[in-house]
């Protein structure tokens, strides 16, 4: 696998250069290299890998492979976003939702998530669940919170199971059905 992507990084390719990096910062079929990873993300951003620059968003968030610098971690989260993809909504609802980097700003928070979660983003359908469910960031609504669990459960997330059988067993947002939530 390692190969694959130092030969496709090799011809150019920003997805190879990404995956390289990720193999370098988690020591998947090599040795971890963070700052080389580091240095691979910023290769893979030039290309325009947004991947990349959600990858070196969390460089600088958490201080991997560089000096933490938190907000040049916004920056890239707030770049990826606004280009459309779903990881770096979610990571800047992240931001607004714990006030990292940013102002806390819990209805920001809810727009971005909302975004992530319309792009089918699995995690963020969860979380927008979540926020429906206690009226974070947005009215409280069971009807939309046990649609986003439903949703999330479907594509996987073992937490939205867990949600949309507990919004069955008590009726919350759907029709009350003990066999539904026994199933989930």
């Amino acid at each position: 696998m390692v190969e694959c992507f130092r030969k496709a990084a090799y011809l150019g390719s920003a997805w190879g250069t990404c995956n390289l990096g990720i193999c370098m910062e988690q020591g998947n079929g090599v040795e971890a290299n963070q700052e080389e990873a580091f240095w691979l993300y910023q290769q893979a951003v030039e290309m325009g890998s947004l991947n990349a620059l959600c990858c070196l968003g969390v460089c600088y968030e958490l201080g991997i492979g560089t000096a933490t610098d938190i907000r040049t971690a916004v920056r890239c989260y707030q770049s990826a976003a606004e280009h459309g993809s779903a990881r770096g909504q979610l990571l800047l609802s992240r931001a607004y939702h714990e006030g990292i980097g940013v102002a806390e700003d819990r209805r920001r928070a809810a727009y971005w998530l909302r975004a992530s979660a319309y792009q089918r983003y699995d995690e963020a359908m969860h979380r927008l669940g979540v926020c429906y469910e206690y009226g974070d960031g947005v009215e409280q609504n069971w009807e939309h919170a046990a649609r986003w669990f439903y949703e999330a459960a479907c594509a996987g997330v073992s937490a939205a199971m867990t949600d949309y059988g507990y919004c069955c067993e008590n009726g919350y947002g759907v029709e009350q059905n003990w066999t539904e939530a026994a199933a989930w």
